[in-house]
């Protein structure tokens, strides 16, 4: 019996030291497990919705007019210009059904908005027409004529004489071109400075020296004493200059003559042709060494299209052919015409190519 009850006592520690260990009471080290706090979700919020934007206005509605923009000479365009502005704005207007608005502003305002994405054509130089079709591809649609028929002109042009050792222009660096205070800048240095640049020869940088002479007789004899080798003159009076100077020249001893004369100085840079043509049915356009006069340009088809573009020039065509105020409207709005005709880019092949070459980059005011 006593074996026994050690064994029952045995059974029993077991049993309790079983019950113990599955109560956690068997290790003071035990961690219970953490439970987590519950968050209760956020609610998704509603967007607020964008407000509506207004869709942009149509080309020629509300505020996105069709600006036409003339650049006249001087400061303070004339009562008539402002006034035939207006009446081109309205004829625009009424017959077209868009908005429209004719602006009086300078070369350099007219080549800026050319290129700026704007719907705005104008009437320019030359000059800045040839940048603005480099610069976003514009395009002419109508030029101004000047003179009368059968007569009429329509560009500048000059013609370079120089002493007989010198055939072409680029042969003028380091060399002295002369002037005449007789002539125009246009004629004594604006058109013989580009024909050089177009040549290669810098008229600022490559020319050795520059020299004035008060007329023409005075440069003529400048160029036949070989004191420069180089001058300009307005078209067709090359021959005139040298009977002039023959008898400028002579002497009861040391008489000079005409072909005399011819042999010493020569014509290297021919004047162009800028009489208005009879038809522009084959007319090729503008000549090698003419400055056209303005051009009326157009920013590229993506910004007015081309069929907009044909229906605005038609009107302003017959704006300026009316046959009441035509005359008096080229004369106010585009600085003394008296005709204007259809060109398109190709007339003006050999006017971009010139200045091209020259490297000319800027708007020239007249």
């Amino acid at each position: 019996m006593h074996a026994i009850s050690k064994l029952r006592i045995f059974a029993g520690l077991v049993i309790l030291a079983l019950v113990l260990s599955a109560c956690g009471g068997g290790s003071n080290d035990a961690r219970p497990t953490r439970v987590p706090t519950k968050i209760p979700p956020t609610p998704t919020q509603r967007s607020t919705p964008l407000p509506d934007v207004p869709s942009a206005p149509a080309l020629g509605q509300g505020s996105r007019e069709i600006v036409i923009q003339f650049v006249l000479p001087g400061e303070t365009p004339s009562t008539d210009a402002r006034r035939f502005a207006t009446q081109l704005q309205g004829q625009l207007a009424e017959q077209l059904q868009l908005a429209f608005k004719v602006e009086l502003v300078t070369e350099n305002e007219a080549l800026k908005n050319l290129c700026s994405g704007a719907p705005t054509a104008a009437w320019v130089s030359a000059y800045s027409y040839g940048l603005a079709q480099a610069r976003c591809n514009a395009t002419p649609v109508l030029a101004v004529k000047r003179g009368r028929a059968p007569n009429m002109s329509i560009g500048t042009t000059a013609e370079i004489i120089a002493r007989s050792d010198f055939t072409a222009l680029r042969q003028l660096s380091d060399q002295v071109f002369c002037r005449s205070n007789e002539q125009d800048p246009f004629t004594s240095w604006i058109y013989p400075g580009l024909m050089l640049a177009s040549q290669g020869v810098d008229p600022m940088l490559d020319l050795s020296a520059v020299r004035d002479y008060p007329d023409d007789l005075e440069m003529g004899k400048a160029l036949y004493q070989e004191w420069c080798a180089a001058a300009a003159l307005p078209p067709d009076e090359y021959e005139d200059l040298l009977i002039d100077l023959a008898g400028f020249l002579s002497t009861d001893r040391n008489p000079i003559t005409t072909s005399e004369l011819t042999s010493r100085i020569k014509v290297i840079s021919p004047a162009g042709t800028t009489t208005a043509p009879a038809s522009q049915t084959n007319w090729r356009g503008f000549d090698t060494g003419v400055i056209p006069y303005e051009v009326l340009v157009f920013p590229p088809n993506s910004t007015i299209p081309a069929e907009l573009r044909e229906a605005i020039t038609d009107v302003i065509t017959d704006f300026f052919e009316d046959q009441a105020d035509g005359s008096q409207r080229l004369n106010e709005l585009l600085n003394k015409a008296t005709g204007i005709m259809s060109v398109n880019a190709n007339h003006y092949s050999a006017f971009r190519t010139m200045i091209t070459n020259a490297k000319w980059d800027m708007a020239f005011d007249q």
